[in-house]
């Protein structure tokens, strides 16, 4: 006989929920940046809907470096709304999925698991504006606390 409770862990579909996502919000395109296991401070794209081409799997973002690596070592969401308002043109550079795919605007929010982010989940347009602060809180709103296995909060400062 057993005691205690069995616990039963179903794998989470991350490209499944994506997908979903993407037919919700409408938007042109979500990604999925991951921490990768074996490089605690490297993250890839590893999950995508809606993207034009496969150029996303070359990129490998660092702490600090490219969108999801802002995001990674902050903490904290990042908005924008309008790409070239917001990012010089000699800057553009530095973020290459917004370049492969066309980004005008988007929202990339932190996935934390154990106190850490693992993971960046990012909504994107074609199109300046068509990601706002509404949308950003409406997302979050949506999600409550959780993408499957990971959890959406803001890092506390102290």
């Amino acid at each position: 006989m057993i005691e205690g409770k069995i616990r039963v862990v179903y794998a989470f579909n991350y490209q499944e929920a994506i997908n979903e996502l993407r037919r919700t919000y409408e938007v042109d395109l979500i990604a999925l940046a991951i921490v990768m296991p074996d490089q605690e401070y490297v993250l890839k794209w590893k999950y995508i809907s809606g993207n034009l081409n496969d150029l996303y799997q070359r990129i490998t973002l660092r702490s600090g470096k490219g969108i999801a690596g802002q995001v990674f070592k902050t903490g904290k969401s990042l908005i924008l709304e309008n790409v070239h308002d917001e990012i010089s043109i000699n800057e553009l550079y530095e973020y290459p999925i917004l370049q492969f795919e066309q980004i005008k605007s988007c929202v990339s929010i932190p996935l934390f698991k154990h106190h850490r982010v693992k993971a960046v989940l990012m909504f994107a347009s074609r199109k300046p504006n068509g990601i706002s602060e509404d949308f950003y809180q409406q997302v979050i709103y949506d999600l409550g606390d959780s993408f499957g296995p990971l959890f959406i909060r803001e890092l506390l400062a102290n």
